[in-house]
């Protein structure tokens, strides 16, 4: 449920940006043609989640899983130094300074 409006939240405004895109392009100032386009885009918007099983998926890696880190979880009496804990498992470069 969430992905649906996850996606018809990005399709929508993928469609308002092209659309208000293409009037300031045109530099359309024509009240009348604005307005048909921004009723255009309101249907289009209202009819995205049913029309999600036709349209074709789109699929944009947010975080690719190689570089995505490993994460350490470990008890806090199990440390040797209880205020330092370090979660990441990331290599650490030193500076020369």
């Amino acid at each position: 449920m969430i992905s649906l409006l996850i996606e018809s939240a990005i399709r929508s405004t993928a469609l308002a940006l092209a659309v208000g895109a293409i009037l300031c392009l045109c530099r359309v100032r024509d009240a009348g043609i604005r307005l048909a386009a921004w009723t255009a885009v309101l249907c289009g918007v209202l009819l995205l989640p049913f029309l999600g099983a036709v349209l074709p998926r789109v699929a944009i890696p947010l975080i690719p899983s190689a570089q995505i880190a490993k994460v350490t979880t470990l008890p806090i009496s199990a440390h040797p130094d209880p205020g330092m804990v370090r979660l990441s498992t990331m290599p650490q470069t030193r500076s020369a300074d």
